[in-house]
C-alpha cells in the first residue's frame, strides 16, 4: 500500500508503505498466490550495472509508477460512469477490476524504482489533478470522452512502451516486473476499444464528430510529447537496455509502429478519422 503525505500546494508524496495490520499481511499472500506474476526483488543485484544507467531505470520505473498510481482514481471514476449510465454488465465489471490491478503495479514499479535507484523511491502527484478526475458530469458524452482518452490511446501507447521495456530488459527482476504488468495492461485497453464498438452505432452525427475531434487531438501532438527518451551516456547504453531503458530510438519507432498499425486502424474502423487525423499530426525527425 502507498502513504500519502500532502506537503505544499497541492502536491502528494506517495511512497510505498504496508499498514502493519492484518490487511497488510493479506495483501503479501494475495501477491505470492499470483504464480504468473512473483517477483523476485531480493535477486537484484545493483552492482552489475553502471550507475547513469540505474538511475535512468529508476526515473523511468517512477515515471510509469506515477502513471498506474493515477489511474486508479481515473478508472474508479470510468467504472462508476459506466453504472451510472447503465453500459452493459461485462464492461463494468471489466473496469471495476482494473484499479486493483493498477495500484499493484504502482507498488511493483515504486520497489523495483527504489531498488535501480538505491534509496527509497517517491511519487509526487498532483492531487489536484487526481480532484479534478472526479469533477466532470457523468453523462455518456463525457465517459465517451474519457474512453476514447485513457483506455483507448493512453492504454495501447502504455502497453507499447511497457512491452518494448520488457523486450529490452535482460535483467531477470526487472524483466519480472514488466512482464507482470504488461500481462494485465492488455486487457485494459480492451475495455476501451470494446465499449467504443458498444457505443458505436449509438452515436448521432454530432455525437461521433466529438469523439473523433478528442481522438484527433491527441493523435495530433502525440509525437512531440512522446518523442524523447532516456539516452544513456557512452560507455552505458548495453546497461541501460538490460534494466529496460527506452532510448530516443526505441521510443520513436514503437509509437509510430503502435500508432499505425493498431490505433489509426482501429479508430477508422469506428468512423473516428484516424488516417486523417495522423497525417495532419506535428512530426519529429526520424530516429
Amino acid at each position: 500500500m502507498a502513504k500519502t503525505e500532502l506537503g505544499a500546494g497541492s502536491r502528494a508524496l506517495v511512497r510505498h508503505l504496508l499498514s502493519a495490520t492484518p490487511l497488510a499481511r493479506s495483501h503479501e499472500r494475495r501477491q505470492r498466490v499470483r504464480p504468473a506474476q512473483r517477483i523476485a526483488f531480493q535477486e537484484f543485484r545493483r552492482e552489475r550495472y553502471a550507475e547513469p544507467a540505474l538511475q535512468l531505470a529508476a526515473h523511468q520505473l517512477r515515471s510509469f509508477a506515477a502513471g498506474e498510481y493515477e489511474a486508479v482514481g481515473k478508472f474508479s471514476r470510468v467504472t462508476a460512469a459506466l453504472a451510472f449510465n447503465g453500459a452493459p454488465f461485462d464492461l463494468i465489471s471489466h473496469s471495476a477490476a482494473i484499479p486493483a490491478d493498477e495500484i499493484r503495479h504502482a507498488e511493483y514499479m515504486l520497489r523495483m524504482s527504489s531498488l535501480c535507484g538505491g534509496q527509497e523511491a517517491a511519487l509526487r502527484i498532483d492531487s489536484d489533478v487526481l480532484r479534478e478526475n472526479w469533477s466532470p458530469p457523468l453523462d455518456l458524452a463525457t465517459l465517451d470522452g474519457i474512453m476514447v482518452t485513457l483506455p483507448a490511446l493512453s492504454e495501447t501507447l502504455a502497453f507499447a512502451m511497457l512491452s518494448t521495456a520488457r523486450s529490452l530488459a535482460r535483467d531477470p527482476t526487472v524483466r519480472q516486473v514488466y512482464s507482470a504488468v504488461v500481462s494485465d495492461e492488455i486487457s485494459h485497453l480492451r475495455l476501451g476499444w470494446y465499449y467504443l464498438k458498444w457505443r458505436e452505432p449509438q452515436w448521432s452525427r454530432a455525437e461521433r464528430q466529438r469523439v473523433a475531434n478528442i481522438a484527433a487531438e491527441i493523435l495530433v501532438e502525440l509525437e512531440p510529447q512522446l518523442a524523447v527518451g532516456r539516452d544513456a551516456p557512452p560507455g552505458t547504453k548495453s546497461a541501460a537496455r538490460a534494466l529496460g531503458v527506452l532510448d530516443t530510438a526505441s521510443l520513436r519507432r514503437l509509437i509510430r509502429n503502435v500508432v499505425e498499425n493498431e490505433i489509426v486502424p482501429g479508430l477508422d474502423a469506428l468512423g473516428l478519422g484516424g488516417s486523417h487525423a495522423w497525417r495532419l499530426r506535428r512530426k519529429v525527425p526520424s530516429g
